[in-house]
């Protein structure tokens, strides 16, 4: 029974190989070659400027190019752009503040999207131990803008108090300010994204202890204690 089988077998496909062999004259088949599909490309570059004051570099309060675009040994990034170091060596006292700014551009392919930005910080103690005390709670923004089309004023002040831009970044833990600690809570979202041509971001930040009965208030624990801040910009689609 087998070998009837393979039999039927082998019949059933030469006879399949003998249609194909008969209708081959009877078919006309042509491509469609060199098709190529590309994605879109978001590729965004930054550069920044020297902080001020008290800068012995910049003299003043001008803004001098630190790192251009793609400048930066880690590629379009930037780094020590807010850097006390350079203003102040010592350290920063109440009512010291830092200014500068970052340039982006998106010399991508495509154009629309948005802008987000978010803070992370590092807190240390006066050993340069990490710590969860959020001593970035006392570095208050004094404004932050980005200048685009349309300039968005996302914290700032006209002299009588401080004000912000519900919009972008809250008074997350409820102090009655906008600190570098609240931009960590909420991050920036919905900005325009930046064209070829380029738009900014200018900050100014205070070294500003609370008085006593404010929740992040400390009578002498200020001292040594630094704040590392991260920003990361990022080109959504």
């Amino acid at each position: 029974m087998k070998q009837v089988l393979l039999a039927l077998t082998v019949i059933v496909v030469v006879a399949s190989l003998a249609a194909v062999g008969t209708y081959a004259d009877f078919s006309d088949i042509e491509t469609s070659q060199g098709n190529y599909f590309e994605m879109g490309s978001l590729d965004l570059q930054l550069g920044d400027t020297l902080p001020w004051p008290n800068n012995p570099v910049t003299g003043g309060p001008l803004f001098y190019s630190d790192e251009g675009y793609g400048e930066d040994p880690l590629g379009d990034s930037v780094e020590g752009t807010w850097d006390r170091t350079l203003g102040y060596p010592g350290g920063m006292w109440p009512g010291a503040y830092l200014e500068s700014r970052v340039y982006l551009r998106n010399v991508g392919s495509l154009t629309e999207g948005h802008l987000d930005i978010d803070c992370v910080n590092r807190n240390y103690d006066g050993s340069d131990n990490p710590t969860d005390v959020p001593k970035d709670a006392v570095m208050v923004i004094d404004y932050l803008t980005y200048y685009n089309s349309p300039e968005v004023k996302i914290v700032w002040t006209d002299g009588t108090g401080q004000h912000w831009n519900t919009t972008y970044i809250d008074d997350v833990d409820g102090d009655g300010r906008i600190t570098l600690h609240d931009w960590e809570l909420h991050g920036v979202s919905g900005l325009n994204p930046p064209p070829a041509s380029g738009a900014c971001l200018d900050m100014r930040v205070v070294f500003d202890p609370p008085t006593e009965g404010h929740p992040y208030y400390s009578a002498d624990e200020y001292s040594g204690f630094s704040t590392m801040m991260t920003l990361f910009f990022g080109l959504m689609q």
